[in-house]
Protein backbone atom coordinates (compact mmCIF):
# COMPACT_ATOMS: atom_id res chain seq x y z
CA UNK A 1 0.00 0.00 0.00
CA UNK A 2 2.89 2.31 -0.72
CA UNK A 3 1.81 5.90 -1.20
CA UNK A 4 -1.62 5.44 0.37
CA UNK A 5 -2.35 7.57 3.43
CA UNK A 6 -4.58 5.97 6.04
CA UNK A 7 -6.46 8.57 8.11
CA UNK A 8 -5.12 8.82 11.68
CA UNK A 9 -2.76 5.85 11.13
CA UNK A 10 -0.40 6.59 14.02
CA UNK A 11 -3.29 6.94 16.48
CA UNK A 12 -4.88 3.72 15.18
CA UNK A 13 -1.57 1.87 15.42
CA UNK A 14 -1.02 3.10 18.98
CA UNK A 15 -4.47 1.91 20.05
CA UNK A 16 -4.03 -1.48 18.36
CA UNK A 17 -0.70 -2.01 20.11
CA UNK A 18 -2.36 -1.29 23.46
CA UNK A 19 -5.13 -3.78 22.68
CA UNK A 20 -2.62 -6.40 21.52
CA UNK A 21 -0.64 -5.95 24.74
CA UNK A 22 -3.67 -7.23 26.65
CA UNK A 23 -3.10 -10.61 24.95
CA UNK A 24 0.54 -11.31 25.95
CA UNK A 25 0.22 -15.01 25.13
CA UNK A 26 -0.17 -14.22 21.41
CA UNK A 27 3.08 -13.70 19.49
CA UNK A 28 1.34 -11.53 16.92
CA UNK A 29 -2.14 -10.49 15.80
CA UNK A 30 -3.40 -9.90 12.27
CA UNK A 31 -6.10 -7.23 12.53
CA UNK A 32 -9.01 -6.83 10.11
CA UNK A 33 -10.25 -3.25 10.39
CA UNK A 34 -12.75 -0.81 9.00
CA UNK A 35 -11.17 2.63 8.85
CA UNK A 36 -13.20 5.80 8.42
CA UNK A 37 -12.24 9.47 8.33
CA UNK A 38 -12.94 9.73 12.07
CA UNK A 39 -12.23 6.36 13.64
CA UNK A 40 -11.85 2.62 13.15
CA UNK A 41 -13.64 -0.57 14.12
CA UNK A 42 -12.06 -3.96 14.65
CA UNK A 43 -13.72 -6.72 12.65
CA UNK A 44 -11.50 -9.42 14.09
CA UNK A 45 -8.00 -10.24 15.25
CA UNK A 46 -6.32 -13.42 14.06
CA UNK A 47 -3.49 -15.13 15.92
CA UNK A 48 -2.40 -17.18 12.92
CA UNK A 49 -2.17 -16.01 9.33
CA UNK A 50 -2.51 -18.12 6.21
CA UNK A 51 0.42 -17.43 3.90
CA UNK A 52 -1.31 -19.44 1.16
CA UNK A 53 -4.09 -16.88 0.74
CA UNK A 54 -4.40 -15.10 -2.57
CA UNK A 55 -2.86 -11.65 -2.33
CA UNK A 56 -4.31 -9.15 -4.78
CA UNK A 57 -1.49 -6.58 -4.78
CA UNK A 58 1.48 -9.01 -4.83
CA UNK A 59 2.43 -12.40 -3.42
CA UNK A 60 2.73 -12.11 0.36
CA UNK A 61 6.21 -13.60 0.64
CA UNK A 62 7.86 -11.36 -1.96
CA UNK A 63 8.52 -8.83 0.81
CA UNK A 64 11.70 -10.03 2.57
CA UNK A 65 10.54 -8.50 5.88
CA UNK A 66 7.31 -10.51 5.78
CA UNK A 67 9.14 -13.69 4.83
CA UNK A 68 11.64 -13.21 7.68
CA UNK A 69 8.77 -12.63 10.13
CA UNK A 70 7.05 -15.88 9.14
CA UNK A 71 10.32 -17.79 9.29
CA UNK A 72 11.08 -16.39 12.74
CA UNK A 73 7.70 -17.62 14.04
CA UNK A 74 8.17 -21.05 12.37
CA UNK A 75 5.19 -20.60 10.07
CA UNK A 76 7.35 -21.26 7.01
CA UNK A 77 10.84 -22.68 6.62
Amino acid sequence: MAGIKIPHWFKIKEQLLKIAASFPYLQYVGWDLIITDRSFKIIEGNHYTDVNLLQVHQPLLTDPRTKKFYQYHNIIK
